[in-house]
């Protein structure tokens, strides 16, 4: 069993990752909510990583996950979007999207991160891509079907917390 410690990807979250994974223990980033703070904390895995490898540690056995709520998010914004009139365009055609939104911008974003000469050396040591973690996948919006979230983001390298039910819905014919 792998234990990981959670940090905050703030300013302060986001020094403690890089030195918890510098010292060889593996840490999930929470509370990501933007491209920029996905960025923040790739890039202080990232230094952790050279840190470890630095001092002698094995980066394979180190893990890392950056975790989107992907249902709290949309409801911030749709709350919002309320105040605007979200049942009347262009509003209403903005509401359950954000986090959808946001997940693929990230995923894109890691593409971009993890194909950098710097990361390569890190990889050639063993190094292991943070991995994103899409949680909060039941929607807030009761119109949204319970698998709104999985049938849009499921694919290679992403990790989701979803229920079993909500699998087994997705994959049925």
């Amino acid at each position: 069993m792998v234990m990981q410690d959670e940090r905050p990807a703030t300013p302060a979250g986001l020094q403690a990752l890089r030195a918890l994974v510098a010292d060889g223990i593996s840490v999930n980033a929470t509370l990501i909510s933007s491209v920029e703070a996905y960025q923040d904390a790739a890039e202080a895995y990232i230094q952790g990583m050279s840190e470890l490898l630095e001092s002698g540690g094995e980066p394979a056995r180190v893990a890392s996950l950056a975790s989107i709520h992907l249902s709290d998010l949309d409801g911030k914004v749709d709350r919002m979007l309320g105040g605007l009139g979200a049942d009347e365009l262009p509003a209403g055609l903005l509401r359950g999207k954000s986090g959808i939104a946001l997940a693929r911008a990230v995923h894109a974003h890691q593409g971009e991160i993890y194909r950098r000469v710097e990361w390569s050396r890190l990889a050639e040591a063993g190094a292991r891509i943070q991995r994103l973690l899409f949680r909060g996948m039941l929607p807030l919006d009761p119109a949204l079907p319970e698998t709104y979230y999985l049938q849009a983001l499921v694919g290679p390298g992403a990790v989701t917390a979803a229920t079993p039910d909500a699998f087994e819905v997705l994959l049925q014919p």
